[in-house]
């Protein structure tokens, strides 16, 4: 995106995502495998870090848990709440079931 006015160019958007990350069963190779999955929970644009951080802040706040590891080791186990920032709008991952190789 170019500024006319100034002829600098403007960050691109970025998004600072929130996500529920629990374990999938892959399945029964090599003994069992297991994927993480994530469900985006919130998923918030910025341009500039003062925005970033404020958003990251806010986000902290209504999801203290962000960053606390929980010992995800069963596929019915508790969740981690993750955050992220990235070029997009927080999407589920992943688009389709890893197979084991």
């Amino acid at each position: 995106m170019c500024d006319h006015t100034t002829g600098s160019t403007a960050p691109e958007r970025q998004w600072v995502n929130v996500y529920e990350v629990s374990l999938a069963y892959g399945g029964p190779e090599e003994g069992g495998w297991y994927y993480d999955i994530g469900t985006p929970l919130a998923s918030v644009p910025f341009q500039t870090d003062t925005e970033r951080s404020e958003i990251e802040a806010h986000l902290r706040r209504m999801y203290p848990d962000i960053g606390k590891k929980s010992t995800r080791h069963r596929v019915n186990g508790p969740s981690d709440i993750e955050l992220s920032v990235e070029d997009h709008m927080g999407e589920s991952y992943p688009t389709t079931r890893p197979h084991y190789e």
